[in-house]
């Protein structure tokens, strides 16, 4: 996102406009970095939250993942028996 910010200031003419002095440039410029950082800071705030949930649904799966695997082991000698026996 670009978010650029113009300002310029009326001469006495009334019609006529002066180019910014360096320092106006400098002021628009940092403007549009503290706006820049805001939006970063904002994303990275997002990302860190979507990846927290998306740590606590992989440690949930794991967990989850190993009780099924403890079921299987344990019914699995009783699968492998034969039906004649």
């Amino acid at each position: 996102m670009t978010c650029t910010i113009r300002r310029w200031v009326l001469t006495d003419s009334g019609n006529s406009q002066r180019r910014p002095t360096m320092l106006e440039e400098l002021q628009e410029r940092v403007t549009e970095l503290e706006i820049r950082f805001s939006h970063q800071t904002q994303l990275l705030d997002e990302l860190n939250e979507v990846l927290t949930d998306c740590n606590q649904r992989i440690d949930r799966l794991s967990k989850e993942n190993q009780r099924l695997r403890e079921t299987v082991s344990t019914l699995a000698p009783s699968l492998e028996e034969s039906p004649d026996e």
